[in-house]
C-alpha cells in the first residue's frame, strides 16, 4: 500500500516547490519562459508566499517526497495546482482537490488555468468563465467552480427531474448493474403523468446551476428517498449539499436517525457521511432482482 499524507507546507518545503514548478514549465510555456514567471516560481517567492496570510499551501507527500501540491489564494481562487511528472495520471491532483473540497467553501472558487490543465479542472467541476485571456505570455482560461442553491419541488421542472433520474441510472449505475437491471429500474419509456403524481406529493427539493436541475432528493418522516446527482456533475459536492440540507431538516424535527435505501453504487457515499449498513435487501422492479442497503445515520442534534 502506498504510503501518503497531504500536509500544510512550511518555509523548509519551498525549494522543493520551486523545483517541481521549474520542471512542469514545458506544460505551459512552448517557447522561453518569462523572467516574470521565473521569478514566481523562485524559492524565494515559494518562501514568502508560504509565510503570507494570503495564500494556503498544502503538499502531498508520498514515501517522504514532495511529489505535488496546490494552493489557495485568499480562500477563494485555485492559485497553484502542480504535480511531479513522474506521478501524472495518478489521481494526486484529485486528492489535492478532494482535500481543498473538505475545508474550503468551493462554491465561489475560481482558477486561470494554463490549457494544459484545462481538462484536468473540467473533471474537478470547473466551467469556463470568459474567453482565454494572455499576461505576458502567458496563455490561461478563467474558470470558475459553478455556484449551486437548493430549492422545493417546482412543476416546471418535471421533465428534467425525470431524466436526470433515467440518464443517471443508466449512465452511473451501470457499473454496479446489469442492463436489464438498469431498464427495470430506470425505464427509459416513462409516463410523466406518474411522476408528476409522485411528485405532487413528496415535493423533492432540487439542487439548481441556474435554471438547470443538478441533483434532486425526497426526504419524508427521517427517510431520503430518490437522492440523484446528475450524471455530468458528479464529484461538485452536489449529493454533500443535498444531504446538508436534509440534515438540518432532521435536526429541526429533533430526528434520532436518518434512514436511506442505497444502491450499490450510492453505498460509499453514505458511508462517507456517517451511515451504516442496517441489512441487505433483495428488491424487485418489474420481476427483476436488484440489490440495495437500508443504511441508518445517528443525527446529531
Amino acid at each position: 500500500m502506498i504510503n501518503y499524507c497531504i500536509k500544510e507546507a512550511q518555509t523548509l518545503d519551498a525549494l522543493r516547490l520551486s523545483q517541481l514548478t521549474h520542471e512542469l514549465t514545458p506544460y505551459i510555456f512552448e517557447e522561453e519562459v518569462p523572467q516574470w514567471f521565473e521569478e514566481e516560481l523562485s524559492k524565494e517567492s515559494f518562501e514568502k508566499r508560504i509565510l503570507s496570510t494570503e495564500y494556503e499551501h498544502f503538499v502531498y507527500v508520498q514515501e517522504n517526497e514532495i511529489v505535488g501540491f496546490i494552493t489557495i489564494k485568499n480562500k477563494n481562487q485555485l492559485f497553484h495546482l502542480f504535480v511531479d511528472s513522474k506521478y501524472h495520471k495518478k489521481g494526486i491532483a484529485k486528492e489535492l482537490w478532494n482535500f481543498i473540497k473538505e475545508y474550503f467553501d468551493i462554491s465561489n472558487m475560481s482558477v486561470n488555468a494554463s490549457l494544459y490543465a484545462i481538462k484536468t479542472y473540467e473533471s474537478f467541476g470547473f466551467i469556463a468563465n470568459g474567453e482565454q485571456s494572455e499576461y505576458l505570455g502567458l496563455t490561461y482560461q478563467p474558470m470558475k467552480y459553478p455556484s449551486f442553491f437548493i430549492i422545493g419541488y417546482d412543476k416546471k421542472y418535471l421533465e428534467q427531474i425525470v431524466e436526470l433520474f433515467i440518464n443517471t441510472i443508466h449512465n452511473i449505475n451501470k457499473q454496479d448493474y446489469s442492463k436489464e437491471q438498469l431498464n427495470a429500474w430506470a425505464n427509459p419509456k416513462y409516463d410523466l403523468k406518474t411522476w408528476e403524481k409522485r411528485f405532487e406529493k413528496s415535493k423533492p427539493y432540487l439542487c439548481m446551476l441556474k435554471d438547470e436541475v443538478v441533483g434532486f432528493c425526497e426526504y419524508y418522516e427521517g427517510y431520503i428517498d430518490c437522492f440523484y446527482v446528475h450524471f455530468n456533475y458528479q464529484n461538485c459536492g452536489i449529493g454533500k449539499l443535498l444531504l446538508t440540507h436534509i440534515l438540518e431538516f432532521a435536526k429541526n424535527e429533533k430526528r434520532d436517525k436518518l434512514k436511506v435505501d442505497a444502491s450499490i453504487t450510492a453505498k460509499p457515499f453514505f458511508e462517507k457521511f456517517g451511515f451504516r449498513q442496517i441489512k441487505e435487501n433483495l428488491v424487485k422492479r418489474e420481476n427483476v432482482e436488484l440489490v440495495n442497503f437500508s443504511m441508518e445515520m445517528n443525527v446529531k442534534t
